[in-house]
C-alpha cells in the first residue's frame, strides 16, 4: 500500500477535518457518524505530492476518500477532493488521483453485507452520493464520474464488479 495512504488511514494520524471539508461533507448531507465510519480525512499539504505522485499546483487543501475493499480493509487507491477546484481549458477539476491509477468502485462501509444479499443495490455517481444513500438505508456503490464503471478504452465492467453478487443466482 502507498505508505502515505497507510499513514493517513492509521490510528497514528487522527487529524481533525478542516472546517471547509466538514462543511462540504455536511452540505452533502453526511453525518459525523458516516464521516468517521468511512475514515474520511483532511490531507496535510505536506503529503499532497507524495500521496498523488505529482504536485497539484494551486491546491490549498485536500479531502481524502478512502476506498474500502469489500473483503475488508482498504484498497490501495487514492482519490481526493481538492480545494479550490482547478480550472483547466477542458473544465473544472474537483477530484484528483495519481496519474494512471485507473478507477475503482467505491464500496461504502455500510454496503458490504448488501453486496451478497438479494435485493436492490444502487450504483450512483460519486463517493458522497453513495455515502448519502447508505445513510438512508439504501445499499449503494459509487463510480468515480460518469465513465467510472470501466477502464479507459474498454466497455467491459471493472473487475471490482465481481464483488457484487446481489440478486445473482
Amino acid at each position: 500500500m502507498n505508505p502515505h495512504l497507510d499513514l493517513l488511514l492509521s490510528s497514528v494520524y487522527e487529524g481533525p477535518l478542516a472546517p471547509a471539508h466538514r462543511a462540504d461533507l455536511e452540505k452533502s448531507g453526511l453525518t459525523s457518524a458516516t464521516i468517521a465510519a468511512q475514515g474520511i480525512r483532511s490531507v496535510p499539504p505536506s503529503l499532497f505530492t507524495s500521496l498523488l505522485g505529482f504536485d497539484p499546483n494551486g491546491v490549498r487543501s485536500a479531502l481524502l476518500f478512502p476506498y474500502p475493499d469489500p473483503a475488508g480493509g482498504w484498497f490501495d487507491h487514492v482519490r481526493v477532493k481538492v480545494f479550490p477546484p482547478i480550472e483547466t481549458r477542458r473544465g473544472t477539476v474537483k477530484y484528483l488521483q495519481p496519474r494512471r491509477a485507473g478507477v475503482r468502485l467505491f464500496f461504502p462501509v455500510g454496503t458490504r453485507a448488501a453486496l451478497r444479499a438479494n435485493g436492490t443495490l444502487l450504483i450512483v455517481e460519486g463517493e458522497k452520493k453513495a455515502l448519502a444513500c447508505v445513510q438512508l438505508g439504501l445499499p449503494a456503490v459509487g463510480i468515480a464520474g460518469i465513465e467510472g464503471w470501466h477502464r479507459a478504452g474498454s466497455t467491459s465492467l471493472l473487475p471490482d464488479f465481481a464483488s457484487v453478487t446481489c440478486g445473482a443466482e
